[in-house]
């Protein structure tokens, strides 16, 4: 209990300290509607293979408004259309603005569905999923001004995604919800837990993913995913603090789709939505007819391939993966004696989740 007074009479002081900051705050957020119209919400996330039937908003605190659409292009949002949606757990108008305000707002709400969430937040979409498809997803990020002081803390806001059952609960720092689909299978921290503040917080978590907003940071621009049926359906969304009612957090949502995702590619979970890194490829050695080429490339999530061509033919490789292969290392050794005189190029392309980067160079023989 001493804990809490202390956490909550610093933030007092700091909402003081930021009230200046919080004017600029109000102005850029004027691009950022809030709304309690579960339609207008449903309309800004709804992207192709989906029929959104009807929505409501299930909870929500007694003060204060936590859902809101916005037209602000801003870290890669909205990702199709002209808008996306946001929740939050404090108001949600507050979003754009100057890194190194504070932003937090308590509502009210109280404990409904355990025993440690504050100013929970639940929209419910019902939809029917298109002919043929087999995959359902939506663009997300997670940001928190609990970042990055208390991550692995008892304050543990999350977000919980979960399709056809809404039973999540809470109970101390833990978020209980066994037909989540948003949680990061790709993350050092995840231990198979919704998005929050606990795995916001592993090292794919930045300042840099929140810039633009008010808040310390965030996760990378992610997709939730999860296997469907054609057919009717309802989703879940809901955002909670944790812990205690202070310091907010907030998730943006955008393109939820349904449709024919080629076999085992689907999954579950979220995975990252940032192309891998690939280093311009270099010459290592020249034997004779023989050079020997380089690469490296990382990822915020697992790479699924490379390939290497050289002027469009494919090249035998041996990629040198890390454990957890988000990184990798690959040397070709060519032989130019077979190429016609002249100029050549080799191509390196990485491919993970969320798409293939390519990197070249251009050599002679």
């Amino acid at each position: 209990m001493q804990r809490r007074t202390t956490r909550r009479t610093f933030v007092t002081c700091l909402v003081a300290m930021s009230a200046l900051i919080a004017g600029f705050a109000s102005v850029a957020s004027a691009a950022v509607v809030p709304t309690k119209d579960a339609d207008v919400l449903a309309s800004a996330l709804r992207g192709s293979g989906v029929t959104v039937t009807g929505s409501s908003i299930m909870l929500a605190p007694p003060n204060g408004m936590t859902f809101a659409t916005s037209s602000s292009k801003i870290l890669r949002m909205p990702s199709s259309g002209k808008r996306f949606m946001t929740m939050s757990t404090g108001n949600a108008s507050h979003l754009l603005g100057l890194q190194g305000g504070f932003l937090s707002a308590a509502l009210g709400g109280a404990n409904t569905r355990g025993t440690s969430e504050h100013d929970a937040s639940i929209l419910k979409i019902d939809f029917v999923a298109g002919a043929g498809s087999n995959c359902l997803s939506m663009d997300t990020r997670m940001m928190s001004e609990e970042f990055p002081e208390f991550p692995g803390k008892l304050y543990n806001d999350g977000f919980v995604a979960e399709l056809d059952v809404n039973d999540w609960t809470t109970i101390g720092s833990r978020i209980i919800a066994p037909h989540n689909f948003a949680y990061r299978v790709d993350a050092p921290t995840w231990n198979g837990e919704p998005l929050n503040v606990r795995n916001t917080g592993d090292s794919s978590a930045t300042a840099k993913n929140a810039a633009g907003t008010i808040f310390d940071g965030g996760t990378p621009l992610l997709q939730a995913r999860t296997t469907i049926k054609p057919g009717p359906h309802s989703l879940y969304l809901s955002i909670m603090d944790q812990g205690d009612e202070v310091y907010d957090t907030v998730v943006m949502l955008d393109r939820l789709m349904a449709y024919d995702a080629p076999r085992g590619t689907c999954g579950m979970g979220a995975f990252p939505l940032v192309k891998p890194t690939v280093t311009r490829p270099r010459v290592l050695v020249t034997k004779g007819t023989t050079k020997t080429f380089s690469v490296r490339a990382t990822s915020e999530s697992q790479l699924r391939r490379i390939v290497v061509t050289v002027d469009g033919r494919n090249v035998k490789i041996k990629p040198l993966f890390d454990k957890e292969r988000r990184a990798l290392t690959v040397r070709v050794p060519l032989d130019t004696s077979a190429l016609r005189h002249g100029r050549h190029t080799m191509t390196f392309a990485v491919a993970n989740r969320a798409g293939t980067t390519k990197s070249q160079i251009a050599f002679t023989s």
